[in-house]
């Protein structure tokens, strides 16, 4: 199997799967390249190995950059819609905590002075950075994509840095890909700061 892993909520991130072993990962740090880049980076990737036939997508849908979601997007709807391929979705959330210890929470930082923050990476909210003490995060660790000034808010908790990329995405989605887990094209929308109103 055949399996496209693309992340674009904070960076570009594209990796090539032949059943669990990554051919390839290439990854853009600077966020403003994934309008431009993401598509021709997937086909220089195709074309490198050869691959005419992608057999599954795994999509990061976010929370994340608003251009860089709706970039991938756009481009994972036009593969799956165009060539029936199959698609798992997963949020960004739900990655940070794969392979986590049951006791660690999720951060993810937000532009606008907020972070998501999630238990179990399905039931996700917000919360302004200055109200993040009201948290308990005794006896828990915090995962999360980058530490940034995270600490100053939270300076007793222990972090662990874990980026998001295209290959995480792929093994994160593990369980989904095992059990034949599929996301319709049709259902499938980004996460964005909107899903959040009740912010607190």
């Amino acid at each position: 199997m055949i399996t496209l892993s693309i992340d674009t909520s904070v960076s570009l991130s594209v990796a090539l799967f032949k059943e669990n072993q990554c051919l390839k990962e290439i990854t853009e740090e600077k966020a403003h390249v994934v309008s431009e880049k993401c598509a021709t980076t997937v086909q220089a990737l195709l074309n490198e190995f050869s691959i005419q036939t992608i057999d599954l997508i795994v999509l990061n849908v976010g929370p994340g950059s608003f251009t860089g979601l709706r970039v991938g997007l756009s481009f994972v709807l036009g593969l799956a819609f165009g060539k029936a391929t199959k698609l798992i979705s997963m949020n960004a959330l739900e990655i940070l905590l794969h392979t986590q210890p049951t006791e660690t929470v999720a951060l993810l930082e937000s532009k606008r002075d907020e972070v998501y923050y999630s238990e179990n990476g399905t039931q996700l909210e917000a919360y302004l950075k200055t109200n993040l003490s009201e948290k308990n995060f005794e006896n828990k660790s915090v995962v999360v994509h980058r530490i940034g000034d995270l600490a100053t808010y939270l300076p007793n908790v222990h972090f662990i840095e874990k980026p998001l990329t295209a290959t995480a995405l792929f093994f994160a989605s593990e369980t989904k890909r095992t059990e034949a887990d599929y996301t319709d094209p049709n259902d499938l929308d980004a996460v964005y700061i909107k899903s959040f109103a009740g912010s607190k």
